[in-house]
């Protein structure tokens, strides 16, 4: 099936509207396929941001590797040893399914990444 929009549905129901407060809302998103992502991108149509989501376990956060890695011109076998010496670097910490974090929700395992404290400086938890 081709679509030439991202299918949306609304809910116009007298007796569903008028449960809600004054001051409530109700959104929902629609339920997108990956055959649909498939279909827009051969098309090069393009969702809004944050429709789509890629689902990584575990799913790797602040690893913030140096934007200028991406212009240089060098093989991949550099680009890796660069990686492995830079994520020596860090910590990792892990956390369940289902956690929110900097107010967006993870359905999958997460893995946060940050710097090593320096020599003098130790870790606190606070």
């Amino acid at each position: 099936m081709l679509h030439d929009f991202i299918p949306c549905q609304y809910a116009h129901d007298g007796t569903f509207c008028s449960k809600l407060k004054d001051d409530e809302i109700v959104v929902w998103t629609p339920h997108i396929t990956k055959q649909m992502v498939v279909e827009a991108a051969s098309r090069g149509k393009l969702f809004a941001p944050r429709t789509t989501r890629h689902i990584i376990h575990p799913r790797p956060l602040n690893v913030n590797v140096p934007s200028y890695w991406f212009k240089e011109n060098i093989s991949l076998e550099e680009i890796n040893r660069r990686f492995s010496k830079f994520l020596e670097k860090k910590h990792i910490r892990r956390f369940g399914p289902g956690q929110v974090i900097n107010g967006r929700y993870y359905g999958e395992e997460v893995c946060i990444f940050y710097d090593k404290p320096h020599k003098g400086r130790e870790m606190r938890d606070t």
